[in-house]
């Protein structure tokens, strides 16, 4: 796992909201993944120093489904309050999906409700009641070949 820290310096003298959005490209893919981090900037009495509030988070990811069962990326959901996966079935095969939760990113328990089939063109939300740091989606097909679209979108 890469670990990759950003830092700014940021005079404001009033609220102002601030998006970084980071892009990746894999070589040799055509696998995009991106993430958002939206944040409020506020001001504080000493000069130089700000509070990030970070009221959301949003993260879109595309993969190809297939027989195999394949995860998407992990989601780390310690800060959010609330989050959701929302799939969309852009190719012609039906998909199926389901939410995984792991207290520590390596040993992974699934959602004990039935898993989600996702016909061609549909879209699924997919929301957690229950609560451990990490999330991602386990993701296949029964038969075939499909393009998801997988959204995380997440508020603090």
């Amino acid at each position: 796992m890469c670990v990759w820290e950003v830092g700014a310096a940021i005079k404001a003298d009033h609220v102002l909201s601030a998006t970084i959005r980071v892009h990746f490209f894999s070589q040799g893919s055509s696998r995009v993944l991106y993430t958002s981090l939206d944040f409020m900037l506020e001001p504080v009495d000493v000069i130089g120093t700000f509070d990030l509030v970070p009221p959301t988070r949003d993260f879109v990811e595309d993969v190809k489904a297939d027989t195999a069962k394949r995860y998407s990326t992990i989601q780390d959901v310690f800060q959010l309050t609330t989050y959701s996966f929302c799939v969309l079935n852009e190719g012609a095969t039906e998909s199926v999906v389901q939410m995984q939760l792991s207290p520590n990113g390596i040993n992974w328990g699934e959602d004990p409700i039935a898993d989600d089939h996702i016909a061609p063109g549909q879209m699924k939300i997919l929301v957690y009641n229950r609560f451990a740091r990490y999330v991602r989606l386990k993701y296949w097909t029964d038969s075939g070949t499909t393009n998801l679209r997988i959204y995380f979108q997440g508020q603090g």
